[in-house]
């Protein structure tokens, strides 16, 4: 079934973005790695992409996230920014040399040393395609994957 697309405004941008929200025959069961350090919002966000019909795959740091990616494609990946062993950061300059068209999305709440706002102005930098702040909604987060995914202009 072809995907119709659909033109939206995004952190300020003109982005196009799947017409349907996920879960819809145009973009189900996309294969979604997840890596996050915190155990509740993995586990929240794991349930929450489940629920919308996408395959999830889990790492707590940026190690355990590339020994997923060599052995399990993905459509897309989910990063947090700050994490032990190997930071998201890291892991994204990783994925963007290895992997250079796989979507990322960077996240961060930030830390008592950085601010949330810097660490995804990195990120972005360093080849996360689309980046939000935590906290963040079911709502936003679909965005944010829409945006991801999105093909670019003139596809």
């Amino acid at each position: 079934m072809p995907c119709g697309w659909e033109t939206i405004s995004w952190k300020g941008s003109v982005v196009r973005a799947p017409a349907a929200r996920p879960g819809s025959p145009c973009i189900a069961s996309l294969a979604i790695l997840v890596a996050e350090d915190d155990p509740a919002i993995l586990a929240t966000l794991a349930a929450f992409l489940r629920e919308e019909g996408h395959r999830v795959l889990l790492a707590h740091n940026g190690d355990e996230a590339v020994s997923v990616l060599r052995y399990e494609p993905v459509d897309l990946v989910l990063t947090d920014v700050l994490m032990p062993r190997k930071d998201g950061l890291e892991f994204i300059q990783e994925m963007h040399q290895r992997w250079p068209k796989l979507p990322i999305i960077a996240m961060s709440g930030g830390s008592r040393r950085l601010a949330d706002d810097y660490c995804l102005k990195v990120a972005k930098s360093f080849g996360a395609r689309v980046v939000i702040a935590k906290p963040f909604s079911g709502d936003q987060i679909l965005a944010a994957i829409g945006a991801a995914i999105a093909p670019a202009d003139g596809a």
